[in-house]
């Protein structure tokens, strides 16, 4: 998905793994996008 994001936009693009959001303090983000992402987790209950 990353891959099809116009690089002139200016945007600073991060990737996570969603178990570990730790690293982000709350308010970092304007917009977050996540698509077919609940079969990656290597951690559903946390």
């Amino acid at each position: 998905m990353m891959e099809h994001i116009d690089r002139n936009l200016n945007l600073k693009l991060l990737e996570s793994k969603i178990e570990n959001l730790d690293k982000f303090e709350d308010k970092s983000f304007d917009i977050v996008a996540a698509r077919r992402v609940l079969h990656h987790s290597e951690n559903l209950e946390k």
